[in-house]
Order: C-alpha cells, then sequence, then structure tokens
C-alpha cells in the first residue's frame, strides 16, 4: 500500500511539473511550441519532478530560439519559487545569468577558476521587462566588460 502511494504521489509531482513547464496539456491541446519540441524542456522538468535540493543545468537553453529560451526562464523562476531548489547555472548568456541568479560568477580560461563575483540586486520575482531596464543592462555591461578584460580583448570599459 505504501509503495503505491509514494508512486501515486511520483506520478502526481511528475505531472505537476509538466504542466507547470507546459510540455503537458489537458487532453485535446497542445503544449506551446518550442517548449515540448525541444530536448531541453522536458529534460529541466524531469529533473525538477523528483524536487532536488540542487539543479546543475548546463546551458540548458542554449539550442532554443529567444522566444522560448526566455518563456523557459520564467518558467525556472517560477519552479524555483514553488520547490526552493538551489541551482548552479553554467551559461555564457550574461542576460541569462542577470536574469536568473542572485549572484553571478564569471571564470577565467584554463585553468577554470572564479575571477568576479557579482551579487544581483534587481528586485525578485523578475519579469522579463526588467531586461530593458538600464540597471540590469549596466550589469551585463559590467560583467562583459570583465570577460573582455580577462581575455584581453576591447570591449566595455570594467568600471572602477
Amino acid at each position: 500500500m505504501i509503495r503505491k502511494s509514494r508512486a501515486a504521489a511520483g506520478i502526481v509531482a511528475v505531472l505537476a511539473v509538466l504542466v507547470a513547464g507546459g510540455c503537458a496539456t489537458p487532453r485535446g491541446t497542445s503544449p506551446p511550441p518550442g517548449v515540448a519540441s525541444t530536448p531541453v524542456g522536458p529534460s529541466v522538468l524531469r529533473a525538477l519532478a523528483v524536487e532536488p535540493k540542487v539543479l546543475l543545468l548546463d546551458e540548458p537553453f542554449g539550442a532554443l530560439d529567444a522566444f522560448t529560451r526566455e518563456e523557459l526562464w520564467c518558467t525556472l523562476r517560477d519552479l524555483h519559487a514553488a520547490q526552493k531548489f538551489n541551482v548552479i547555472l553554467v551559461t555564457h548568456d550574461l542576460r541569462e545569468s542577470v536574469f536568473l541568479a542572485d549572484t553571478v560568477y564569471c571564470m577565467s580560461r584554463s585553468p577554470g577558476r572564479f575571477v568576479v563575483k557579482r551579487h544581483i540586486d534587481l528586485p525578485k520575482p523578475r519579469d522579463l521587462e526588467v531586461t530593458y531596464t538600464s540597471q540590469f543592462t549596466e550589469i551585463v555591461h559590467e560583467l562583459r566588460g570583465h570577460i573582455g578584460a580577462m581575455r584581453g580583448k576591447p570591449g566595455v570599459a570594467v568600471p572602477q
């Protein structure tokens, strides 16, 4: 009896996460374009179904178009708020890191070391509209300046 109830609870948890992520919909309707048709959305959502304490994501949205990527940022934001798990997100997308993170770490090339730590002091929960604000853009430019300086490439100056 206990096994059946745990299994049922697991199925309910998986369905709840898939519905929240837009990958499961009521009979006769279709999921949002791009979400269920990519391997990224369902794989992240399946990982969340077991309610992890830590979720490691390595470039999870890199292969997606910009609109789908931003929709999944919001999905991850909402699921994070509901389940309270920790996320380690590896990404080359500075906008993605600033939108999703509380703290952004920039790494050097080989050997990879953390060389910049930047607390993101934007209000939460963050809406996509925040990506168009001067405060958001300044943070992205600041991080880009640090990366450019580490790489010895011209670019945005690092604020002093």
